[in-house]
């Protein structure tokens, strides 16, 4: 909509927990932000069940991630006891942490440490490895919108195909986040 907003955020915004379902099968994606830079979990903590944040939380949406009023969908969660814990156990769970800790550049790229990033994208490390949400560096950076990195990145990988959980190409998100240099991912 006008708000750049998908069907995940107005699942989220009314507690649409049916159709989140719905949305999933058709492969929509839930990592797209708003213009105030939210995630569904962000518009979810109010009105969403905890059967929706926990499809949200386990294809990756960020709980940290600040929006543009300096809250993270973790933040706002700590004035709901019952929807933090929600979070505090899903961050606590030991094959999430590991698999978190595991792949460095993914982990950087999701903490947006563009210096460690950059770094690790020139040694070559890790740049076409799923981690365990499903997702490769590309996207990260294409979320990202770091021209920098996603040119690094580029000269590295040769495969810009099935770059998320829901199998996007990079070029579906490129149109989608209307980033300009979109003829670099043509063949």
């Amino acid at each position: 909509n006008h708000a750049g907003e998908t069907l995940h955020h107005e699942v989220a915004r009314y507690g649409l927990n049916d159709m989140l379902d719905t949305i999933i099968e058709h492969k929509l994606s839930p990592y797209i932000l708003n213009q105030y830079q939210q995630s569904p979990l962000h518009l979810g903590i109010k009105n969403a069940d905890e059967t929706m944040l926990d499809t949200w939380l386990a294809f990756g949406v960020d709980p940290f991630k600040k929006d543009k009023f300096n809250q993270s969908p973790y933040d706002l969660a700590t004035y709901q006891g019952h929807i933090k814990t929600k979070f505090e156990r899903f961050l606590n769970n030991p094959k999430i942490q590991h698999a978190m800790k595991s792949l460095p550049l993914h982990r950087a790229l999701r903490n947006a440490n563009f210096d460690q990033a950059e770094a690790m994208i020139k040694m070559g490390l890790h740049c076409e490895t799923k981690d365990y949400f499903g997702n490769k560096p590309l996207f990260y950076v294409l979320l990202l919108q770091d021209k920098l990195l996603l040119r690094l990145l580029l000269k590295r990988i040769s495969n810009t195909e099935d770059i998320d959980a829901f199998n996007h190409d990079a070029l579906w998100y490129v149109k989608w986040l209307k980033i300009e240099d979109y003829h670099t991912f043509k063949p």
